[in-house]
């Protein structure tokens, strides 16, 4: 069995809405960061609009992956945590 495992670079930069769902690029992005997340047992800190990051969280924590949430404004982005920063 093999198993990939990312390497420990930047997230994808921004997770795309249409209203109150991820774009198709996204989900995309969004699938990349969970299975990121899990590979490299990192946690995400997501910021950006409140509701999207809210939901983002969900999902990925759905996943298995640990996550923090920073409200701020702009569009939905995703970053890794500083080591020893827990949700």
């Amino acid at each position: 069995r093999i198993e990939l495992i990312p390497p420990d670079a930047a997230l994808p930069a921004e997770i795309a809405f249409d209203g109150d769902e991820p774009t198709d690029q996204g989900a995309q992005a969004l699938a990349l960061i969970g299975w990121a997340a899990l590979r490299l047992d990192r946690t995400v800190v997501l910021s950006g609009e409140a509701a999207q990051a809210k939901q983002v969280a969900k999902e990925l924590r759905g996943l298995g992956a640990q996550v923090v949430v920073q409200a701020d404004s702009g569009s939905l982005r995703a970053d890794w945590a500083k080591e020893g920063e827990l949700p």
